[in-house]
């Protein structure tokens, strides 16, 4: 073999292992990315599932306040004709 071939062989196995020393780092850097990318999601999942917990809290109450608003108005009816009824006798009284 002449110099200009083992040149030549040198070059393209230096060129192999650079492809392969910057395929093995970009691996490793886009592992540690990627943890962290998971880590983040899992932070962020939980805040979210605690705000829907709270939220969840907070429509349960209204809910309840909705529901028993009817029965106040219907009980606020039955006061005031009761007061009105009352007011009628108290004016035939006199």
């Amino acid at each position: 073999m002449d110099s200009s071939t083992i040149d030549i062989i040198i070059s393209v196995i230096t060129g192999v292992f650079t492809v392969l020393g910057a395929i093995i780092a970009s691996t490793a850097g886009n592992k540690g990315l990627h943890d962290k990318i998971q880590n983040q999601m899992r932070v962020d999942q939980a805040v979210t599932d605690n705000k829907i917990e709270t939220l969840t809290a907070e429509v349960k109450k209204h809910n309840d306040f909705a529901s028993r608003v009817p029965v106040l108005e219907e009980q606020m009816k039955s006061t005031v004709h009761r007061i009105e009824s009352i007011e009628k006798r108290m004016e035939r009284e006199d």
